[in-house]
């Protein structure tokens, strides 16, 4: 099946769509380049243990008022934060899939090499199979998300997709 169709098939059960999301991110990541990672599992297990962990959402704002993770900073709320350019605080930068935010991972690193930066694997998506709750622009619960296209509007049952 050629990289298109494997693309545009979509995914039926919940399992076939989280391997999808890893399809999407692993494909995109090879465009950035290796970055470090955190699952979003990972950073789940984090902060429920109550490390602090700066949450970077790197979308537009489009994008970001339609849902967010709770908590989640821009890339400009983060450039006026100091205690986690010199590695005191993981920063971990979400957008829809991976790609972007991996690309905002190297940027940041290149700037700050003694941070503590990472790029969430399989991001927002990634995130809303774990079960994990998004806020509107108001911040209230939401169960919308904007998936920046349709290619990428591969989300849990229950979550609608925007784009």
């Amino acid at each position: 099946m050629g990289i298109i169709a494997t693309i545009l098939k979509r995914p039926k059960t919940e399992e076939e769509k989280k391997q999808k999301v890893d399809e999407l991110h692993a494909r995109f990541s090879r465009l950035v380049g290796p970055t470090p990672e955190l699952t979003a599992s990972e950073v789940v297990k984090a902060r429920e243990e109550g490390e602090d962990i700066i949450l970077v959402d790197v979308r537009p704002e489009v994008e970001r008022s339609v849902s967010t993770i709770g908590g989640a900073v821009t890339l400009d709320e983060l450039d006026k934060l100091d205690r986690w350019k010199g590695g005191e605080r993981k920063v971990v930068c979400f957008c829809t899939v991976g790609y972007r935010s991996g690309k905002e991972t190297k940027r940041l690193l290149s700037d700050h090499p003694s941070a503590k930066v990472y790029n969430m694997r399989g991001s927002l998506l990634a995130w809303l199979f774990e079960q994990q709750r998004v806020v509107d622009g108001d911040n209230r619960e939401t169960n919308r998300v904007h998936t920046y296209n349709r290619t990428f509007a591969v989300v849990p049952n229950g979550i609608e997709a925007v784009y």
